[in-house]
């Protein structure tokens, strides 16, 4: 099953990837990967995921709007939760040391 599965995303990436290149971009969104999932045939499963994506994306300017609320990139799963906070910091102590 799981060889389907990795074979399955490949698959989908792969189109989504030959999306980005033409429009020479590097980076796949989830757009991409929509209209990938369209153009192969899939449609049932990228009619539901795009309700999905049209949420998710709500969900991000609300929280953006509210004091307090999560970052819109939260460290990843198993990943220490002040490693972005130190990564900024460590980016503002090189920034210090350019300038001497």
């Amino acid at each position: 099953v799981q060889e389907c599965v990795s074979e399955f995303i490949s698959f989908i990436t792969s189109e989504a990837c030959e999306r980005c290149a033409s429009e020479k971009r590097k980076t796949i969104n989830g757009d991409d990967i929509l209209y990938a999932m369209r153009t192969l045939g899939f449609d049932k499963y990228a009619d539901n995921l795009d309700i999905y994506l049209k949420k998710y994306r709500d969900i991000l300017k609300t929280t953006e709007k509210v004091p307090g609320a999560l970052p819109a990139n939260p460290s990843l799963p198993g990943e220490p939760a002040g490693k972005q906070e130190e990564s900024k910091e460590d980016d503002a102590d090189e920034s210090e040391g350019e300038g001497n």
